[in-house]
This record gives structure tokens, sequence and C-alpha cells, in this order.
């Protein structure tokens, strides 16, 4: 058991340098480009001490793009950040919507090669722990961010919805990171066809 830890420690640490490195190639790409520029290997000068990380990472709750806006609030696992979301924008009438769908999310899930290899070559569809794991690394306390509590609050959203229409949205949320992942291939895995709803049944059914 102790030495399956290990393995699984060790292959975590090769995926999170892999995404270190395609995430600091990334912003240092980015328009206006970070200054000072994204280095790698040295997380110095990260964070929320350059603008081009700290505006992906200050919670939603909050708006960093304010210029008279100071840091004195706690980053807790409590505060959805901005890269969860599409183009960082948060909607406080519907904030659910763009939940899940921020563009360097997605870029972090595009190397395939982050699944394991039966996900790619066996048709696996693309979990609520998958999305969660595309979310972050998963160490147990980051200053006042509790990892494991983030990962929890990710896995409930999708496996505990307060509704039918939140539902609804969870499962078309699936669908689209599973079409983002797979494409067309394996659809049938993840978004199975009802036949009784499509055409060759109501044309069998026409001829009785």
């Amino acid at each position: 058991f102790i030495q399956l830890n290990r393995g699984a420690n060790s292959a975590r640490g090769d995926d999170m340098a892999s995404m270190k490195l395609a995430v600091a190639s990334w912003l240092n790409k980015s328009s206006p480009p970070p200054n000072p520029p994204i280095h790698s290997h040295n997380k110095t000068g990260c964070g929320f001490y350059n603008n081009a990380t700290a505006k992906l990472l200050c919670p939603v709750d909050f708006n960093w793009a304010d210029p008279n806006y100071e840091l004195n609030f706690q980053v807790t696992a409590h505060l959805w950040p901005s890269f969860l979301y599409r183009d960082g924008e948060y909607d406080w009438e519907d904030p659910t919507k763009g939940l899940f769908k921020g563009f360097f999310l997605i870029r972090m899930k595009l190397p395939i090669e982050l699944l394991p290899k039966q996900s790619r070559t066996q048709g696996k569809h693309c979990t609520q722990s998958d999305v969660a794991t595309f979310c972050g690394s998963w160490q147990n306390l980051n200053d006042d961010f509790e990892h494991d509590q983030f990962y929890v609050y990710i896995v409930n959203y999708f496996e505990n919805p307060p509704t039918p229409t939140a539902k609804a949205s969870v499962d078309a949320l699936l669908i689209w990171w599973n079409r983002k992942v797979f494409g067309p291939c394996s659809m049938s895995t993840y978004s199975p066809q009802v036949a009784a709803h499509y055409s060759v049944a109501n044309t069998s059914a026409k001829c009785h």
C-alpha cells in the first residue's frame, strides 16, 4: 500500500510539473504579457505577487481589476477562484453561469495525457472527480486554503444538485466536459441516446 501511494504521488508530481510548464508558457504568451515574466520552475513572484496569476486566483467575490483594490481578505476553499469561470466573469444573478468553463481550466485539461491511458483508449467518460482534479493540486493545506475541502465542494456540486433544474445543468456540464476531452469519440458512453425517442423507433411504430 505504501509503495502504491508513493507511485501515485510520483505520477501526480510529474503531471503537476508538466502543467506548471504549460501554464507558464500560456501566461507568458498572453497579451499583455506578465511583468515580470512567469518562471516555469520558480514560483517566486507568482501567485498574488504577479497581476497575471493574481487575477486568475482572485476569488470571484472580489474585484481584482479595481485600481483601488487591496489584498485584505483570506483566500480559502469557501471562495471560487476566477479561473474556474468562463472569461473569469462571475454573474451575481446567475452564479453557476460559466462555472467550470474557464479558459485556463480547459487548457490544463487539453493534454489528454493527464487522464489515465485506459480513459483515452477504452472510452471511459469524464467524471465529477476528473473535473475536480483538473481544478487544482491536492496537498491538504496551503496557507488558509484547504485543497481537500475545495475538492469536496467541487464533487458535491456535481453529485448533490439541489433541484431538478440544477441536476439538468450539471448533466449538461458533464457532457460539455466529455466533448472537450474526448470529442465525438465514445459519445454513447457519456451521452447515450434513448432509442425510443428517435426516427427508427418512430417509423417502426408506424409500421405496426
